[in-house]
């Protein structure tokens, strides 16, 4: 398993519940853990000062941003973890 810890070029993580909009602010946040529940992709994100919520993401969504290793896109149904660098 390839774990990469990246910064990604995104602020915010957009989720829509029903007819809710929910913005969570990425430099708030330690982690986000991805699971799948039926047809619906769950992120549980947690913050900094160790809140925790649960979203639902659209999975097709493309994530992209850079690591050692180069440029990289990847479908986010397929991230099982996201850790963010912390400044």
């Amino acid at each position: 398993m390839l774990l990469v810890y990246v910064i990604i070029g995104c602020r915010a993580v957009v989720s829509v519940i029903r007819e809710t909009e929910i913005e969570v602010v990425l430099d708030k946040t330690s982690f986000v853990d991805f699971t799948k529940k039926d047809t619906e992709l769950l992120a549980g994100v947690t913050m900094q000062d160790g809140q925790e919520l649960s979203i639902v993401v659209d999975g097709e969504m493309t994530l992209s941003g850079k690591a050692s290793f180069g440029s990289f896109h990847i479908l986010l149904k397929h991230v099982s973890r996201i850790c963010f660098e912390q400044k």
